[in-house]
């Protein structure tokens, strides 16, 4: 610490003064005030004029500092000096204007009020040192009265205190400018995440609304091929009653048509009527095989089919005074079909002849044929797998979308003539083979009629021989119908082609006479039984019978239940063959001489 000095003629007294407010007690706390002189008589002097002073409740303490360097220290230890009294020149040669500008910049101190004294006058700092440093004061030693520096002291501590109270205003206004700032902040960042959270919110939703309408448009088409399966079966019952009945009948009328055809002579007249007797049974014989189709449990004879034949023989057929051609395109490689092929090849004429309708004047019916893998995204209402597509497209006047939603209604036409089963017949028969058909249609453009049905996994076997007219046999047959005049013209049917016969109205009696001729060692070739005999056993019960009796026992199911499974899957129960009625002479000599002869 620089040496004070002790100069009397320097030193300063000041005057008594009793007007200076001098309170008692002990504050807490108190102003600390830095006096900054080389002179230590100056020291003295100030602390007693101002001993006792008080402001807002508290006294004034002193640190003393002799040189700039003790000010330095005295501000490192005592960081919250509130007024400084600092002589202008010291007498160690520093600068009382150096000393400021350590306060004000380098210790970035702007609270502490700083009043300059001088003991010889025209040491004045500039005004502009007073501006730049913020220089409080400025008085001359040999002014100060008692009164005078106590006035200084409290204007001194009165700005101080201001100003302590606007930097803590600011201090406080900054961090709420912070927190608000940070708040703001989380705001934003907030309101950008509630942002990106609503846009994948909006496209989820955006997803699932279209998953919805695709969910909905799904359940309507199923909600309209359900109600189109209900009206198929709701006519089905009937349907298959009558036509059973009706079968039956046309099995007596073909059957008698064709044994009557062969007694007379080609060139008379009476055999021109008989033909046209027998075709015009053959149609009603179509007509019930329709009505056989809307019946439920229905099942269809099937085998491996080759597609691409019978579409292109069905075409050939169809084709015959058409004023239409045929585009095909067709693959090489087209998978087989394990189906009936009388019934597809029934749904290829419905399509081609309406497509042939529907271009009156002519022109140009497009037929494809391709290998398809479907599975669940196709959105085709089908079992995943192997599938032949199969689409007939004309290029006529179109379908209304009114009309559209009816064409496969039962009896629904368009046309002014027709029965209307045509569509709805080829509906059921996809169906049942485990496919699917669809039509779609632009008026003035055209139609696309579109089936699919399943590949065959079962090898493809073409027949080795064709059967053409009468095939005679000989043998014992064993017919059970419990219908006596299907009896009497299948007896005399088989008679005609050589056969000797025997009949029974019921399976118990066919199975007596069966296991009666095995004993008299005279057994039948073959047995015709029908499948439904009404208070009595049916063929199913007694060929199981006569197979525990003899297990090479031949038998052929015949009926006019077309849809019994039975004939389906006729080799499941124990026959050996299948002929659905009405048959005529023609196709029950193929059928026998197949299961007679050919039969291993």
């Amino acid at each position: 610490m620089t040496t004070p000095r002790n100069n009397d003629d320097d030193l300063f007294v000041f005057q008594a003064d009793d007007d200076i407010p001098r309170k008692r007690g002990k504050p807490e706390k108190t102003w600390k005030v830095l006096l900054v002189d080389d002179e230590v008589d100056v020291h003295k002097a100030t602390t007693i004029a101002l001993e006792g002073v008080e402001f807002e409740g508290r006294k004034l303490s002193f640190v003393s500092a002799f040189s700039s360097s003790d000010a330095v220290r005295a501000f490192e230890e005592n960081p919250d000096i509130a007024l400084v009294f600092l002589d202008v020149v010291l007498g160690s040669g520093d600068s009382g204007i150096d000393l400021i500008r350590y306060i004000r910049k380098e210790l970035d101190n702007r609270l502490v009020r700083i009043v300059l004294r001088t003991g010889q006058p025209g040491e004045a700092p500039e005004e502009e040192v007073i501006l730049v440093y913020d220089i409080n004061d400025y008085k001359e030693k040999s002014g100060l009265t008692s009164q005078k520096l106590y006035t200084t002291v409290i204007a001194a501590l009165r700005a101080y205190t201001s100003l302590v109270k606007l930097e803590s205003l600011n201090k406080d206004l900054t961090e709420e400018v912070v927190k608000r700032f940070e708040a703001e902040t989380q705001l934003k960042m907030a309101h950008d995440e509630l942002e990106i959270k609503v846009e994948e919110r909006t496209r989820e939703l955006s997803v699932s609304n279209a998953q919805l309408r695709d969910e909905i448009v799904t359940r309507r088409r199923m909600e309209s091929e359900l109600i189109k399966t209900a009206k198929l079966e709701s006519i089905g019952i009937l349907a298959g009653g009558i036509a059973h009945d009706f079968n039956n009948l046309l099995t007596g009328i073909i059957g008698n048509i064709s044994l009557a055809r062969t007694q007379i002579d080609l060139n008379d007249r009476a055999y021109g009527y008989l033909d046209d007797a027998q075709q015009a049974s053959k149609r009603a014989k179509d007509l019930t095989h329709q009505l056989l189709t809307y019946s439920s449990g229905g099942a269809p004879i099937r085998k491996t089919v080759d597609t691409a034949k019978l579409l292109k023989d069905t075409v050939v057929f169809c084709s015959h005074g058409a004023i239409v051609t045929f585009d095909f395109e067709i693959d090489e490689d087209l998978s087989t079909i394990y189906a009936d092929g009388g019934q597809v090849a029934q749904v290829f004429q419905n399509l081609i002849i309406n497509a042939k309708q529907a271009m009156g004047e002519g022109g140009a019916i497009s037929i494809r044929a391709k290998n398809i893998e479907v599975d669940d995204d196709m959105d085709l209402a089908l079992a995943p797998g192997g599938y032949v597509m199969i689409e007939f497209e004309d290029r006529g006047i179109g379908i209304s979308s009114e009309q559209l939603d009816k064409v496969f209604d039962p009896f629904f036409t368009t046309k002014d003539y027709g029965s209307g089963l045509g569509l709805a017949t080829a509906l059921s028969v996809i169906n049942n083979h485990g496919g699917r058909l669809d039509i779609e249609s632009t008026i003035n453009v055209g139609t696309i009629g579109r089936i699919y049905l399943p590949v065959s996994t079962k090898p493809f076997v073409p027949n080795e021989r064709a059967l053409d007219g009468l095939v005679r046999g000989q043998g014992k047959i064993l017919v059970m119908d419990d219908e006596i005049y299907i009896l009497k013209v299948v007896l005399a049917m088989l008679r005609k082609l050589g056969y000797k016969v025997d009949s029974a109205t019921d399976g118990e009696k066919a199975v007596a006479m069966y296991e009666q001729a095995m004993k008299a060692g005279e057994p039948y070739a073959a047995m015709l039984f029908d499948v439904v005999v009404p208070g009595g056993m049916g063929g199913e019960e007694a060929i199981k019978r006569i197979l525990e009796i003899d297990p090479e026992a031949k038998a052929i199911v015949f009926s006019g239940y077309a849809q019994d499974p039975i004939l389906a899957n006729y080799r499941d129960y124990g026959f050996k063959g299948v002929i659905p009625k009405p048959f005529d002479l023609h196709e029950l000599s193929k059928e026998i001489h197949k299961v007679v002869y050919e039969e291993a």
